[in-house]
């Protein structure tokens, strides 16, 4: 693969203030949505909870944009290839590992350990899927 051209970049920028756009939206319409108590943020999630849900679905939006546009910062060779494949893979393995100890022990669902290990898993099923088109 060859260094990011001009395509790339513009193809970053546009996800990016997409996800910055996004973010706004997400953040005002829970904003909305708990003044007009439609939802209640507060009792089954903190506001805080929410920002860091908030932040893992940018985290993914972008991730997945990126990948599937072959515009992703870390892919540019086939040794980094290889470390995002098998990185992700291990830390989403660890991911799940930890979230199913967490549920075994009985505690409540913590939302946003569930966020942050369905972005993981889904980075790593992305990349894994994408693998095909690097490989040629």
């Amino acid at each position: 693969m060859e260094q990011f051209d001009e395509r790339q970049k513009a193809i970053r920028n546009k996800i990016m203030t997409k996800a910055f756009a996004l973010a706004i939206i997400l953040l005002c319409g829970a904003i909305i949505l708990n003044e007009c108590k439609v939802i209640e943020i507060g009792k089954t999630v903190s506001f805080t909870d929410y920002g860091f849900i908030t932040f893992f679905i940018l985290i993914l939006y972008v991730t997945l944009s990126l990948i599937w546009k072959d515009a992703y910062v870390g892919i540019v060779n086939a040794a980094s290839i290889k470390i995002a494949l098998y990185g992700f893979s291990v830390l989403s393995i660890l991911d799940i590992d930890l979230f199913i100890k967490h549920r075994m022990e009985q505690a409540p669902i913590d939302y946003v350990v569930l966020a942050g290990t369905i972005t993981m898993i889904a980075i790593t099923i992305s990349l894994w899927l994408k693998k095909k088109d690097w490989d040629n």
